[in-house]
């Protein structure tokens, strides 16, 4: 069989891996349980394993401090800037700096650098395409934010050949949403397109004019996503805890582990659902007296209030893309709407 090349999506919450058939069709490649969308989650075991994806996922109840998820944010940055040492305080495991402020995940007494962890990403995607096309897969399109920087893109390369993958190219998001919609192929086209992710948001207005894709301006905000949603949720959990038992949950890392990822399932819920809830039956005093279970509620009215100034965030975003390629809202002739996030109703 010839040689063929896949394209990877590497997301910042969930990953994905497709090729094309002969006659230009993209395919899906899917995992043995049929699953398409693969979480770009990263986890050590104490027995010397390493569980990726959905495997991966399962081990953040379990074990949270080892369980390394949304690592695209901190990819090529440097982390010996206080900002950036912030934003990796917020999550369970640890991320410090490496040579030259590069990022490295501190797990089990090993520093590996980062670009290592999204290596065992790429791998993993590499092996359920090899299985799903019944042959080796060595070659690979790797897609990143416009508004990567040349380390930041570098970063993913590394990652790429950390996993056996000659890259072939590293491609502007947008520019593939763009190739995926099928636009600019009849005719010359602008086109802005919204990129709000679970890691990262950036919006870039394109210039089309088949074969010629131009960016005309792209700016973005890698520290906006859907995680920052959750958190939000997360935060009005661990307050309506704090108001109906009387201390704060937050040292109890499993239990805080859980209420994030139900803050998660029912933010994905009220894009479909009017009103959710989470509830949990384990909920004990720092003494280890059992207390009654806590239920949490929250309504599409309440989601707007507390997600609204991410939106905000995002909308500040476009307006800088739009002054940077000198063109209004008007002036576009498509808008396409990529990432998870852009999912939620009041956003779309």
């Amino acid at each position: 069989m010839p040689d063929i090349s896949v394209g990877i999506a590497l997301g910042t919450t969930n990953s994905c891996v497709s090729t094309c058939w002969p006659n230009g069709q993209p395919r899906l490649l899917r995992d043995e349980t049929g699953i398409g969308v693969i979480p770009s989650v990263v986890s050590f075991t104490d027995d010397g394993r390493v569980e990726v994806g959905s495997k991966g996922k399962i081990r953040l109840l379990q074990d949270p401090a080892n369980t390394f998820y949304s690592i695209k944010r901190f990819v090529g940055r440097d982390m010996r800037l206080d900002e950036n040492k912030w934003a990796a305080s917020l999550y369970p495991f640890t991320i410090e700096a490496g040579e030259n402020g590069l990022p490295v995940a501190v797990t089990r007494d090993r520093r590996l650098p980062l670009h290592q962890v999204s290596g065992m990403i790429l791998s993993h995607l590499k092996q359920i395409a090899a299985r799903s096309l019944d042959q080796a897969v060595t070659r690979a399109v790797i897609t990143v934010p416009a508004n990567f920087n040349e380390v930041q893109r570098r970063a993913t390369h590394q990652a790429g050949e950390d996993a056996g993958l000659e890259v072939l190219r590293i491609f502007n998001e947008p520019t593939a949403a763009a190739l995926a919609y099928g636009l600019g192929k009849t005719k010359p086209q602008t086109v802005a397109v919204y990129d709000f992710g679970g890691g990262t948001f950036d919006m870039t207005v394109l210039r089309l004019e088949d074969p010629v894709f131009e960016v005309l301006a792209t700016a973005g905000d890698m520290m906006l996503g859907g995680d920052d949603i959750d958190r939000r949720i997360l935060e009005d959990m661990v307050d309506e805890f704090q108001k109906q038992f009387g201390f704060s949950p937050e040292a109890d890392t499993s239990l805080i582990q859980r209420f994030t990822l139900g803050a998660e399932r029912m933010k994905c819920q009220l894009t479909d659902w009017i009103v959710t809830a989470f509830e949990d039956r384990h909920v004990r005093r720092p003494d280890g007296q059992s207390l009654p279970p806590f239920h949490y509620e929250i309504n599409r009215e309440k989601f707007k209030a507390l997600a609204g100034k991410f939106v905000e965030r995002s909308l500040e975003v476009c307006d800088q893309t739009f002054k940077l390629a000198g063109r209004g809202p008007a002036d576009m002739d498509e808008g396409i709407l990529v990432g998870g996030t852009t999912r939620i109703p009041f956003l779309r």
